[in-house]
């Protein structure tokens, strides 16, 4: 299973609340469409697309596809359709190279402006390293991730992490793109029942660039290109 960017969650978290409201994308102008749109790689190789269509904002109402209308990702000659997964439309795209161009496209029939020029470069590739999931770490003491920071980072590149374990409390925050992430007792908190517990954590840290959306979203939007990773170790009282 692909793991998708941080950006997804809560969306995700959203949907799962219980039954939203939908309209179908032919009722909708595309300048009342507000896109939120990312594609992620894990470094496998290939990149998971996947947009959120609104009406009314980025917490508006959902937007359900109806023909002719459809969402297509391309990267020079790879090209995918998505296809509705729960309130997202997803696909895979078999290339995930940093400085690749994707370019979404929502198409429209003839009654209708397609916005074929949403596009975002993909952020330079990392690995993770310091810690493996046999990796003992108590949490009085503090623990050092290491990547290799971008050589050309783009002024807006952002860099995320969050840490989360059965044990802990889920931790999010920013971090410099410097190379390296400590871990203190400020990051990696017990929970009352996991105090005593030494349990598995995942630390996962995202890069993302931001793109720019197609000028016929006038209701805004959101474009952005991630490079996930993920790393794990066990954490101990």
């Amino acid at each position: 299973m692909k793991t998708q960017g941080f950006w997804v969650i809560g969306l995700v978290a959203l949907a799962a609340v219980g039954c939203r409201d939908t309209v179908e994308s032919t009722d909708i102008r595309t300048s009342g469409v507000y896109p939120d749109m990312a594609v992620t790689s894990t470094g496998d190789g290939s990149a998971r697309a996947e947009v959120h269509l609104t009406v009314g904002g980025p917490t508006g109402t959902d937007m359900e596809l109806k023909s002719p209308d459809k969402l297509v990702v391309t990267a020079g000659k790879s090209e995918v359709t998505l296809t509705k997964s729960g309130v997202f439309y997803q696909g895979d795209i078999n290339v995930d190279a940093a400085g690749t161009e994707f370019v979404f496209a929502f198409d429209r029939g003839a009654n209708d402006d397609s916005a074929s020029d949403s596009r975002v470069t993909m952020p330079e590739a990392f690995d993770l390293a310091g810690v493996t999931s046999k990796t003992i770490v108590s949490r009085s003491k503090s623990v050092t991730v290491t990547w290799t920071k971008a050589k050309a980072p783009k002024s807006d590149d952002e860099m995320s992490y969050k840490v989360d374990g059965d044990c802990l409390f889920m931790k999010t925050g920013s971090v410099d793109d410097v190379g390296a992430l400590l871990l203190d007792s400020g990051k990696v908190d017990a929970t009352s029942s996991g105090a005593k517990e030494t349990c598995l954590v995942k630390l996962c840290v995202d890069r993302l660039r931001h793109g720019t959306r197609d000028a016929k979203f006038t209701e805004g939007g959101k474009v952005r290109a991630i490079q996930h990773r993920c790393i794990e170790f066990q954490s101990a009282p």
